[in-house]
């Protein structure tokens, strides 16, 4: 019983990664008043705290603790510090804690989020197929898009998934550098 929950719980981390990985780009809500940032913001932590129990519960079942070990780990812990300890001297800390008026990117909460995050992608996400799955979801959702936001600029429509055109256009250059870099690096099987 436990080998078999523990081999679901790991299935339903890899699923969440894999479906925050697709969705967080195209994610908004139209019927809110901010439609972008605090959507996302809500999306990364939900789908990301539910991976992280998940795959807790999966060290818990198979009764064996699994943390890789290594130097980068501690980046994103070294910027999950000093953005709390900038918090907590901050003069707006609700700002600071949560994020508001589209600044949620540098709260404290989805920097912790992003942390989480990358030790469940490093420890569970680690195998070639898992790491070409997430790069082709992130690759299929940057086209969806890249294609939203161009119908949309040509029908008169600035409106996209990802923000201001500008943003827009950043993220596709980002993205379109990872593909080539990707294609650059792939093997024949």
């Amino acid at each position: 019983m436990p080998n078999t929950l523990s081999t679901h719980l790991d299935k339903l981390t890899r699923t969440l990664v894999y479906l925050l990985l697709f969705l967080l780009p195209l994610f908004f809500l139209p019927i809110t008043l901010e439609s972008l940032e605090i959507n996302k913001q809500t999306l990364l932590v939900v789908l990301t705290l539910t991976a992280s129990l998940s795959w807790i519960g999966s060290m818990v079942a198979k009764q064996h603790f699994d943390l890789r070990a290594g130097w980068l780990n501690a980046i994103p812990l070294l910027g999950l510090g000093t953005t709390t300890s900038s918090a907590i001297s901050s003069p707006a800390p609700y700002l600071s804690w949560i994020g508001g008026s589209s600044q949620e990117y540098m709260s404290v909460t989805t920097i912790f989020a992003l942390t989480i995050l990358f030790f469940v992608v490093v420890n569970r996400l680690h195998g070639e197929n898992e790491h070409r799955t997430m790069h082709g979801l992130l690759l299929l959702s940057a086209a969806i898009v890249g294609t939203h936001g161009l119908v949309q600029t040509f029908s008169g429509n600035l409106f996209n998934t990802i923000g201001t055109q500008n943003a827009l256009g950043v993220y596709l250059a980002c993205m379109t550098v990872f593909g080539c870099g990707l294609l650059v690096t792939i093997r024949p099987d």
